[in-house]
């Protein structure tokens, strides 16, 4: 077996493990970009969402961009419901789909529902890929 050794990198004037790592080539960065639209945005289209596929039903949830180029999260409801976060380093049809899956997760906190991807929030997730003509969230 064979062993690790710790070497000093003048390079980067510190300590490292596994000198023959190699890294791959940086990705390219993605065409579209952030999509440049405020949190304002966001949250409107979040209201919008809750009056048209909600009832209004959830409650004031703060709404906002967050996130990195290259990332594989999309979003992320927190707080108990309270607050959703989004990646804005994707297209705007996929940044509303994700607003709309994290709404669903908002859904389950309301309605005391475990925060998870099992069998009620697929079964709510294709009822709203009915109402909205497509993949949920696709959506003007």
């Amino acid at each position: 077996m064979a062993r690790s050794f710790q070497y000093y990198s003048e390079k980067s004037d510190r300590f490292s493990w596994y000198p023959n790592v190699k890294f791959g080539a940086a990705k390219a960065p993605r065409k579209e970009g952030h999509i440049k639209r405020s949190d304002k945005w966001l949250q409107a289209k979040f209201d919008l969402f809750n009056k048209r596929y909600f009832d209004n039903s959830l409650k004031s949830c703060t709404c906002y961009f967050r996130g990195k180029p290259h990332s594989r999260y999309g979003g992320f409801c927190w707080n108990r419901g309270r607050g959703i976060t989004v990646n804005g380093y994707y297209s705007e049809k996929r940044v509303l789909a994700i607003l709309l899956h994290e709404m669903i997760h908002c859904e389950q906190y309301a309605t005391g529902r475990k925060a998870d991807h099992g069998r009620w929030f697929k079964s709510r997730a294709r009822e709203l890929t009915i109402i909205t003509k497509s993949k949920y969230g696709v959506i003007s």
